[in-house]
């Protein structure tokens, strides 16, 4: 029955009539005018399906997909712990700032603003690391040595001078 019904409607596509309508050229399916021309349409080409193995589109959308979805849970997990040692460095930071300490990660301007000016500073190159040390004399006559890599503290020490 499916295939009666289709046939028709086929056969109405094959007829196409190409009219001249107010200097515009009109397309139908009727001759529209003396001046109409039959237009032999040839049948639609209808392809078999692939021979071979069947392709799974909706698995394949869904497997890219569930992959997408895993790659954003591992950068959203990474950037998430990135972030928490972020806040954690800066918490240690603003702790020892207040509690005036010098404690690795501290920049030159914390440590300058915390102790002042040094009264001595090397500098060194090793290779892509500049590393710089600043010295302070404090008043109990002992030496404080900080130690920068790239621009933050690495370390400290405490020395007492000699007598």
């Amino acid at each position: 029955m499916g295939c009666l019904a289709w046939a028709p409607v086929a056969r109405a596509a094959d007829e196409v009539y190409r009219c001249q309508v107010d200097g515009a050229t009109v397309f139908s399916d009727k001759p529209c005018g003396d001046s109409a021309e039959r237009i032999d349409v040839p049948p639609p080409m209808i392809l078999p399906p692939p021979s071979g193995p069947k392709v799974d589109l909706l698995g394949e959308a869904e497997r890219r997909d569930q992959r997408a979805a895993e790659r954003k849970a591992k950068a959203d997990a990474e950037w998430t712990a990135d972030y928490q040692a972020r806040k954690e460095q800066e918490e240690k930071l603003r702790a020892a700032r207040i509690a005036d300490e010098i404690v690795t990660g501290m920049t030159p301007e914390d440590v300058r603003r915390m102790r002042g000016d040094p009264i001595t500073v090397a500098t060194s190159q090793s290779g892509k690391s500049q590393r710089m040390t600043w010295s302070y004399l404090l008043d109990d006559g002992s030496r404080l040595h900080v130690k920068f890599t790239d621009g933050v503290v690495s370390s400290t020490s405490l020395r007492q001078e000699k007598k």
